[in-house]
């Protein structure tokens, strides 16, 4: 039986598609590598375990927020705007890692990481579904998986090699945040 060719079936936008998948997997490696280090320099600082808890659920609570907030965004501003401010939110965060040491100006920034990386996910997620046909979606959807998966696993081997010291980790994480669309 001959392929029927529908609307639904079209070519996929492999350049919308391969910065989907290597952003989510730079994006990934950044983020595998903020979850551990805030926690320890958090330690490091003589910061309690109950307050280092809290600090994560302030991450938590930022991507509860966005998820409540993607749609009305949307609604807004186009999505390739904001995943650009996403973008520009994360490094704000990171860079506010490496500037200040108040655990409390940490607390506010890390509620907006999650916020902003919570963004760029969802976001980016959609734009890879418009992306691609339904005829390759699970394969594609498998590279992106396996990009994510493989950048929180690479994220944490970062810590050994620059440390906990002089924010250097972190200004290393604006740079590897994923391409916007264009």
């Amino acid at each position: 039986m001959a392929h029927v060719v529908t609307g639904e079936d079209f070519a996929p936008d492999t350049a919308a598609l391969a910065a989907v998948i290597f952003g989510v997997t730079a994006f990934a490696v950044a983020q595998g590598l903020t979850y551990p280090l805030i926690s320890l320099v958090l330690e490091h600082r003589n910061v309690s375990p109950s307050l280092i808890g809290f600090n994560a659920g302030c991450f938590a609570a930022g991507l509860a927020v966005a998820t409540f907030a993607v749609t009305w965004l949307s609604k807004k501003v186009r999505g390739d705007r904001l995943i650009v401010a996403g973008l520009v939110g994360c490094a704000v965060s990171l860079s506010t890692f490496a500037t200040f040491d108040t655990f409390w100006v940490w607390c506010i920034a890390r509620f907006f990481l999650g916020f902003f990386v919570s963004l760029i996910f969802m976001l980016s997620e959609a734009w890879l579904n418009t992306a691609c046909p339904d005829r390759l979606r699970g394969r594609v959807s498998g590279l992106y998986g396996a990009g994510m998966c493989g950048g929180f696993a690479a994220g944490p081997l970062v810590i050994p090699a620059f440390g906990t010291e002089q924010g250097f980790a972190f200004a290393l994480l604006p740079s590897t945040s994923p391409a916007s669309p264009s």
